[in-house]
């Protein structure tokens, strides 16, 4: 099996609701230092290419940790994070078979741009079809919601046992209804089972080649599924 893992991140730096967004520091950091431990090459993509940028909020406390600061030092890390190239750049590789996962960090920023990504569906989808694993966490999990298994037409999720940021954490933060749409919601419409735990606590579900992590505590943990997987 290939060594290849594509992260994709953001490329959303303004949220409808008038904030500044982007993506979780936490949810790149922890499946990334995890990964490359074990010898896999992770290249990282964004939706537009660029500079994705950094949820300002996850690189202050209490949201920073080890693995943060570890990812922050790393300069192999900060150079791939300096030239990110778009999704659709991605497509005829996945397509091939040429990484064994493709990865979602979330952010409020993927929540907004994930699933109008046409080059994110069409990486995703080439990726399972050609037996890789596919995982996300939080509202990296918005670009699951288009994703079609190609092996029958269906949607991804349908029938898997999957999470994602809970309706309970959105109303918590005060964006429950606000953001583009429910994850939990939409997992439930496409015939998921969906799963949440208590709010703020790590929670990973792995169906067939699918991981998911609920929210940003879960991002070690879902690093260690997919590693699972892989081995």
């Amino acid at each position: 099996m290939s060594k290849k893992i594509l992260f994709v991140l953001t490329s959303a730096t303004v949220a409808p609701w008038g904030k500044s967004t982007g993506y979780w520091l936490e949810e790149v950091a922890a499946p990334y230092n995890h990964l490359t431990a074990l010898g896999y090459e992770i290249e990282i993509a964004s939706i537009a290419g660029g500079v994705p940028q950094v949820d300002e909020t996850s690189t202050m406390e209490p949201f920073t940790s080890e693995d943060t600061h570890k990812f922050i030092a790393d300069p192999v890390a900060t150079a791939k994070m300096s030239s990110t190239r778009p999704i659709e750049e991605y497509v005829e590789r996945a397509q091939k078979g040429e990484f064994a996962c493709v990865f979602l960090p979330g952010g409020h920023g993927a929540a907004i741009d994930f699933g109008p990504s046409a080059g994110l569906k069409s990486v995703i989808e080439g990726c399972y079809a050609t037996n890789g694993v596919v995982g996300a966490v939080c509202h990296g999990c918005a670009g699951l919601v288009t994703a079609i298994d190609p092996a029958t037409g269906e949607p991804l999720v349908k029938g898997k046992t999957v999470t994602g940021f809970s309706d309970v954490e959105e109303t918590q933060i005060g964006l429950f209804g606000v953001v583009p749409f429910s994850i939990e919601a939409e997992f439930k419409r496409l015939g998921s089972n969906y799963k949440a735990t208590e709010a703020w606590g790590p929670l990973v579900c792995v169906h067939d080649r699918v991981v998911t992590g609920q929210n940003p505590k879960s991002s070690k943990q879902v690093g260690e599924k997919l590693a699972e997987l892989l081995a």
